[in-house]
């Protein structure tokens, strides 16, 4: 199995990412799986935090969101920009208690944003890794935009299908090579993050209720694809039978002329492109 960087890419600065693995390989079993993509998730989260802290951003989390449950999604909270949409990403992709120290248990939950991951070592923690920095930047492109704490929703959850890198792969002399193209890079982090380490959220102003500041639900959090700037139009997917009876799901941005298949067709992971 080996990994490098494609060359050919349409996108300048923003190479394809090329795997190659063993045609027939068995797949991950769940467990494997989730523990894979949880490791992943939290050696991502974990280098966006030095990235962050290299830059000189506050990275304190306030108490109220050490603490934040599933059932909670809004609080009142002052927090600076890149370490609300740190957080975010960490809460999202459930490894927020291991980011502050807490020990992961040796069996995984199910983790969550899975749908399109392929179930191979080493295919699935690049995918997933490229997902926690393509939420990082979604969150922080969206918060940079609101004013108070309150106004985050730090349980909803975006599009699995917009959250996973696009990839497809093809056959090689025994060998399956999988291009995988992500929507950002740890360029495009670090600039982000410099850009943005000197601003935070509030607290709800004296005197005004917290819930009055929240923003409409229609506005908040919309996904788009930057390239083509349809901003809040959801990634079209459909669903079609491949002909030894499999479902191939597909994800792509219906105006962008450089959009990608992102298609999963069983355990050679091999799509129509």
């Amino acid at each position: 199995m080996s990994q490098g960087t494609g060359e050919g890419s349409e996108r300048t600065g923003r190479p394809d990412t090329v795997i190659s693995v063993a045609e027939g390989v068995a797949p991950l079993s769940p467990g494997q799986r989730h523990r894979r993509l949880r490791a992943a998730a939290l050696a991502g989260v974990e280098e966006l935090l030095q990235l962050a802290q290299e830059a000189g951003a506050d990275m304190q989390v306030p108490p109220p969101l050490s603490t934040l449950g599933n059932s909670a999604s809004r609080v009142d909270v002052s927090v600076g920009l890149v370490a609300a949409a740190l957080w975010r990403t960490a809460h999202i992709l459930n490894v927020a208690p291991f980011v502050l120290g807490e020990m992961p248990p040796p069996q995984a939950d199910e983790q969550p944003l899975t749908e399109g991951i392929p179930p191979f070592a080493e295919i699935d923690t690049a995918v997933r890794r490229a997902q926690v920095q393509d939420l990082f930047v979604e969150s922080l492109i969206t918060l940079r935009r609101r004013r108070f704490g309150i106004e985050v929703d730090w349980n909803r959850l975006p599009t699995s299908l917009h959250m996973t890198p696009a990839w497809r792969g093809a056959r090689h002399d025994g060998t399956v090579e999988l291009r995988l193209r992500s929507r950002s890079n740890k360029v495009l982090v670090a600039r982000l993050i410099r850009r943005y380490r000197d601003q935070a959220l509030a607290v709800a102003p004296d005197g005004i209720k917290p819930e009055s500041l929240l923003a409409s639900s229609s506005s908040e959090y919309r996904y788009g694809c930057r390239r083509c700037r349809c901003e809040g139009r959801r990634l079209a997917g459909a669903q079609s039978k491949d002909d030894g009876g499999t479902a191939s799901k597909r994800a792509t941005c219906r105006s962008s002329p450089n959009s990608y298949s992102m298609p999963y067709s069983g355990p050679d992971f091999v799509g129509g492109g």
